[in-house]
């Protein structure tokens, strides 16, 4: 997930410098990133139980210690105006993880992932007056690679039915910059030096808990048409793009 985030700055700044956002200080505006990590007491469950079809089973459970208890996780920076660090979210939902496992030529594992058993498969983070930032997440992948664990690791756009109707900066910004085609949530999980998804699905026959930090973000415009805009510049910036969609997870 380094990967992931040291390229977004990069990316919003080479927006800037081809005029694209303007100033320095409206690019905040016009790109946020939330980061969260899991509270402790609580993590990621990797279920190896079939279900149906699926080989196993991804769920997030809350904390048990400290200010997190009863929720999932804690925001801990924002490139916004910060308003949202230090609130606490959730992680609705079980999500299926369906096989077969694809494993690369170096060793990288993947796998499906789609919402199995609840009500909601959202992304939830509450402001403390009330009101919540809410997203359907569909998590589109679990990944292996070395000892690091990812859902959505490649940052596909997958936030969807994005809302929040109250006062929080950092929230109100996600939520109007995410609209339902340009939010896109990550995870990590840190997995032990000898495991891989074959090890957590077909190997193990008990479940994994383990703590897991993400990112939410959101940018004002679909690369696509980022790449129109910039014209003859468009190519060393769509490169840029491509890269960060496709690079690897790393510690």
């Amino acid at each position: 997930m380094l990967r992931i985030r040291s390229f977004l700055p990069l990316a919003a700044a080479a927006l800037v410098g081809a005029g694209l956002l303007g100033a320095p200080n409206s690019a905040k505006a016009e790109f946020i990133r939330l980061d969260f990590s899991s509270n402790a007491g609580g993590g990621i469950v990797i279920d190896p139980t079939n279900v149906g079809a699926a080989i196993g089973t991804v769920h997030f459970n809350p904390g048990t210690v400290g200010a997190g208890t009863g929720t999932m996780f804690q925001v801990t920076n924002s490139t916004g105006v910060g308003d949202s660090v230090g609130l606490f979210g959730d992680i609705t939902g079980t999500y299926n993880v369906n096989g077969p496992i694809v494993t690369a030529a170096n060793g990288d594992q993947t796998a499906s992932v789609v919402d199995g058993a609840g009500a909601t498969h959202q992304v939830v983070i509450h402001d403390g007056l009330g009101n919540d930032f809410v997203a359907d997440v569909d998590w589109i992948n679990i990944k292996s690679s070395g000892a690091i664990g990812g859902l959505n690791a490649q940052a596909v756009v997958n936030l969807t039915n994005v809302s929040y109707a109250g006062t929080n900066a950092d929230l109100a910004a996600l939520a109007t910059l995410a609209g339902n085609t340009r939010g896109t949530a990550v995870i990590s999980f840190q997995l032990a030096s000898n495991a891989n998804l074959h090890t957590l699905f077909d190997v193990n026959t008990s479940p994994v808990r383990t703590s897991f930090s993400g990112s939410l973000t959101a940018t004002p415009a679909p690369a696509g048409l980022v790449l129109l805009c910039l014209g003859g510049a468009s190519l060393g910036l769509g490169g840029l793009v491509r890269r960060w969609r496709s690079a690897p997870m790393a510690a």
